[in-house]
């Protein structure tokens, strides 16, 4: 009787193991020891260079997961991005998604220039409107000193950016 009690027991934790593994949700990581933030509060990645033409060597997929990219502007994983976490490429079946942010990208063309300068202005001056809830990823792009404004000073950063004055921290969200 023992001997089929714990036969039953064994059987059980295996049983569970196994149920446990296939309920963990199908997710993404940063890659080896990459830069990559992913901010789970907001669903940004953020830390990634500019101009990059994939994601790969900076996220992976973990838990049964597949990555489907659309980028905003072609070739280029640039601000607005989108990566959706689905199980196993279903295509119907979306996890999660995340956005990618780019700081002193605002328009989501790869490039930090003088356009994104001028969109933050736009900003500033109520001529350009962006929804927090559908382009948080632009708001967060412009706010490239960090202070959580969106002013003529992050225009001056990107200008700065644009001319090599300054460079670009893209994961402590600091001009240097």
């Amino acid at each position: 009787m023992k001997k089929i009690l714990y036969l039953l027991k064994v059987i059980f934790v295996f049983l569970l193991i196994q149920s446990n593994a296939l309920c963990k949700l199908p997710d993404f990581a940063v890659f080896g020891s990459s830069t990559t933030v992913i901010d789970c509060t907001d669903n940004l990645i953020y830390g990634l260079k500019v101009g990059l033409t994939s994601l790969d060597a900076y996220i992976v997929p973990i838990g049964g997961a597949s990555l489907h990219i659309i980028k905003s502007f072609d070739p280029v994983c640039d601000t607005g991005t989108v990566v959706n976490i689905k199980h196993n490429g279903v295509t119907f079946n979306t996890f999660n998604t995340f956005e990618v942010v780019i700081f002193g990208d605002v328009n989501g063309d790869g490039n930090i220039d003088a356009i994104d300068a001028g969109r933050i202005v736009d900003y500033e001056n109520n001529m350009l409107i962006w929804n927090p809830a559908k382009e948080l990823c632009f708001l967060r792009a412009a706010d490239v000193n960090g202070d959580n404004n969106f002013d003529s000073i992050d225009a001056g950063f990107v200008f700065d950016c644009e001319y090599y004055q300054k460079t670009k921290n893209q994961i402590t969200v600091l001009a240097n």
